[in-house]
């Protein structure tokens, strides 16, 4: 995995204490009207050596239709509420600070749903946060890699999600320090959150990993501006402070 060389070290460390975002998912289900479309393809489909299918048959064509349906529509609410029980699982692994176990549940899931972006994010998550659990550089890598695929297949599946551009920058600077990378997510996300304080302050830590000072400086007043923590406003002074200082 490819890495840049850190420089401000003292300061870029004082300034890793960053919060992900949390993102809501909205599942939305379409029922279609017309002729039953299971029923009509078993007409379509079915062989008829004579004229056509008798009433008998028809009838009985339509009784297998209701019997595999509803069966199939149990499979289905099944499937769908064993992944939404393994996303809050992971999500309550998460928030217990088991990041591991948190994992296995978010990848059980994607198993069942694996164009799900919002499995794929929380998967970016927990890999993330597992990696710094690992006890060796080649175990934190891989985790570290699993969290970098996670959040790139969100991405493809929903170019616009914005939360898995967040982890991502977050990933790219506080992990691997791959600061150019970083940027193009953090701009992305500032794009769609144009008033958040949090990625006002992951973009200082990009610029000054990439000694854009100057730069740094601005965002972290813009840190100063937009947030509502006193805490914060004076974390981001003290570090506006030290990049002075080294300027």
């Amino acid at each position: 995995m490819k890495r840049s060389v850190r420089t401000h070290t003292p300061n870029l460390r004082a300034a890793r204490a960053v919060l992900l975002p949390a993102v809501l998912f909205a599942f939305v289900a379409c029922q279609g009207e017309g002729e039953d479309p299971m029923l009509s393809r078993l007409r379509r489909t079915e062989p008829d050596p004579e004229t056509g299918s008798t009433s008998e048959r028809i009838e009985e064509l339509e009784g297998d239709v209701e019997r595999y349906r509803d069966e199939v529509e149990q499979r289905f609410r099944a499937t769908r509420n064993l992944v939404s029980a393994l996303r809050m699982l992971g999500m309550r692994y998460l928030e217990a600070g088991m990041d591991g176990q948190a994992l296995d549940q978010f990848r059980k899931a994607i198993d069942l749903q694996p164009d799900n972006p919002t499995l794929y994010y929380y998967a970016g998550v927990a890999a993330g946060r597992y990696a710094a659990a690992a006890l060796g550089a080649e175990i934190r890598e891989e985790r570290l890699e699993t969290a970098e695929r996670a959040y790139l297949r969100a991405l493809e599946l929903r170019p616009n999600y914005t939360s898995a551009s967040y982890g991502l920058a977050i990933l790219y600077a506080y992990e691997l320090e791959r600061f150019e990378e970083a940027r193009d997510h953090i701009d992305a996300v500032l794009d769609a959150w144009p008033a958040d304080d949090r990625a006002f302050a992951v973009s200082a830590y990009v610029y000054a990993g990439l000694d854009r000072i100057d730069e740094a400086i601005r965002e972290y007043d813009r840190v100063i501006e937009h947030t509502t923590s006193e805490s914060f406003r004076r974390e981001a002074r003290e570090l506006q402070r030290r990049l002075r200082e080294e300027r």
